[in-house]
């Protein structure tokens, strides 16, 4: 695979769950390119050296992000000219390549990674997107998939293709992976349980939950948050004021300041919202709770099925942020010790790469060679 050429098209270099595939794919032996954009920061690698850099992107102008898209169309086609297979992230990037590389027969990959509510909205904008999901989902030879129930609900169910798929869970990287120190005592008897965020905020939900637990009278509770809102989140600034001693972090490096931040907290809040599509994924901080041994706190969804099925932390099934911070409020020291200990008993497979890069590779020269 080593005279193998791969464009990888993503929509920021510093992305860290995006990178970790293309580094997959250089762990293959495969030579990789890797054009991408620029846009806000949340939280990512340190550096998107070694990428060409198409433009900034705003995600929430659209407008603006088409009219960039289409002018980095010169640029991905010269570079798709001197590549054996495109590998896009996302729909909206893997339209461009496929426009881009009109007539030049190249076999083209789709990573899913994340399916937007737009994608299953009622309405002309829903079906409209479905629309193009279809034309692109057609045009492509094999679909990178990171949780079987996107694949299953959203793929096979909405819109009925039988495209070719290939499993990649947002796992740890084992080479990058390292272990955190734990805190001392036990929480819920020697001292409070501390419990992190780590990510992009975006869902007020959470941030309700987090703030009623915040202010129960009996400081059983403390909690630390690390990341950056998303564009159109709004009122994080407002929460932060109205909640000084909850500790805020700032934007953080992954995976360099992941130890740091693990290791000073007991649970960590994975909250997706549960309703499609967002309850069809699985949340890159289950694994990564699960590699530093940090009991999950989560809605249901994908996630939940697991961390029931694993015993190693709690399903908030409770629709309202105020009812599930009580329902929180009454687990024991013992219950976070049973979660901690199943969780340490977990195989390291179950949350860290082992032969995706040799999965990888067999999928990509099987679509060579046919």
């Amino acid at each position: 695979m080593t005279s193998t050429r791969i464009l990888c098209l993503v929509r920021r270099a510093t992305h860290p769950t995006m990178m970790a595939q293309v580094d997959l794919l250089r762990q293959a032996g495969f030579q990789v390119e890797v054009m991408s954009f620029r846009g806000p920061f949340y939280v990512g690698r340190l550096s998107d050296s070694g990428a060409t850099i198409l433009g900034y992107i705003q995600n929430e102008n659209y407008l603006k992000r088409l009219l960039m898209l289409r002018g980095a169309i010169p640029k991905v086609r010269a570079a798709i000219k001197h590549s054996q297979i495109t590998y896009a992230f996302g729909a909206d990037m893997t339209l461009m390549a496929l426009i881009a590389g009109l007539g030049l027969g190249r076999p083209m990959i789709l990573n899913v990674m994340y399916l937007r509510p737009t994608q299953t909205a009622p309405g002309w904008q829903g079906k409209l997107m479905r629309a193009i999901d279809r034309v692109v989902i057609g045009r492509c030879r094999l679909l990178i998939i990171d949780s079987a129930g996107s694949y299953h609900h959203y793929f096979r169910g909405w819109l009925k293709t039988r495209k070719q798929s290939l499993l990649m869970e947002t796992k740890i990287e084992a080479s990058r992976a390292r272990g955190s120190m734990p805190k001392n005592g036990v929480p819920l008897l020697d001292r409070p349980l501390v419990i992190g965020w780590f990510g992009v905020i975006r869902h007020l939900w959470s941030l309700e939950f987090l703030e009623c637990l915040n202010r129960l009278p009996n400081g059983r509770f403390k909690v630390v948050i690390a990341g950056a809102a998303a564009p159109e989140f709004r009122g994080f600034d407002s929460f932060l004021h109205r909640n000084p001693d909850i500790k805020f972090c700032g934007s953080f490096q992954h995976p360099d300041d992941l130890p740091q931040l693990y290791g000073s907290v007991d649970m960590v809040q994975a909250c997706l919202y549960p309703f499609p599509p967002e309850s069809w994924h699985r949340s890159i901080r289950y694994y990564e709770a699960c590699f530093f041994q940090k009991p999950l706190i989560v809605r249901p969804g994908e996630d939940a099925g697991e961390v029931e099925k694993h015993q190693v932390g709690l399903v908030l099934n409770e629709d309202s942020p105020k009812d599930a911070a009580r329902t929180f409020s009454a687990i024991t020291s013992d219950d976070w010790l049973r979660w901690r200990a199943n969780m340490a008993a977990l195989p390291r497979q179950h949350y860290m790469f082992t032969d995706e890069a040799g999965k990888l590779s067999r999928a990509l020269a099987e679509i060579l060679n046919n």
